[in-house]
């Protein structure tokens, strides 16, 4: 929480004199800012990031980016409604990928915790009858990728908040492991 938040929240407990009460229009007013913030704060940490991996073919990969500089007013709109707050495409730089990875695409997604990916998004699902675009757009990107889908990915690491073990025991535990897959190596 801020600072600013922070003086405004003391000074709604503390009067500055006995003959100058805080009038419950101020008090009511910083009570609406503090559980704004508050619940901009609580809405960051009850986000999920899912990461999606594909290939596409190559002969299609531009295809494929000019496509998505104009995605159709309904996928979008069909997407936030299904719940999605952010997602993103990413492709390697031109010059920065060896060319077995050119082709190689990262789809980050996030929704609320308690959306279901799968099932707001899935052929059955509200998103792909909210317009008859949507069915349309959705076959003809799969018609650009190697294998037709995305494949989701778990998390390996994550700094914040950080997935490392904790305790002397997991540490142990994690070492064992460490040293079997080196030695199958």
């Amino acid at each position: 929480m801020g600072l600013y938040v922070k003086k405004k929240v003391k000074n709604l407990f503390v009067s500055r004199s006995p003959h100058s009460p805080r009038s419950i229009t101020t008090v009511y007013t910083h009570t609406v800012v503090l559980a704004s913030v508050l619940n901009l704060q609580i809405a960051r940490r009850s986000m999920r990031t899912h990461m999606f991996r594909t290939r596409v073919k190559p002969e299609k990969l531009t295809l494929y980016k000019l496509h998505h500089q104009m995605v159709w007013k309904a996928v979008e709109e069909g997407l936030r409604a299904a719940g999605l707050t952010r997602l993103q495409i990413w492709a390697p730089k031109p010059d920065a990928a060896p060319s077995s990875d050119a082709n190689c695409l990262q789809m980050l997604i996030e929704t609320p915790d308690d959306v279901d990916l799968g099932q707001v998004t899935g052929e059955n699902s509200s998103y792909w009858s909210s317009s008859p675009d949507v069915p349309k757009w959705e076959i003809l990107m799969q018609s650009f990728f190697e294998a037709g889908e995305w494949v989701e990915m778990d998390v390996v690491y994550n700094l914040n908040p950080s997935t490392n073990v904790q305790g002397e025991e997991a540490l142990e535990k994690l070492m064992a492991n460490i040293a079997a897959e080196e030695n199958e190596s």
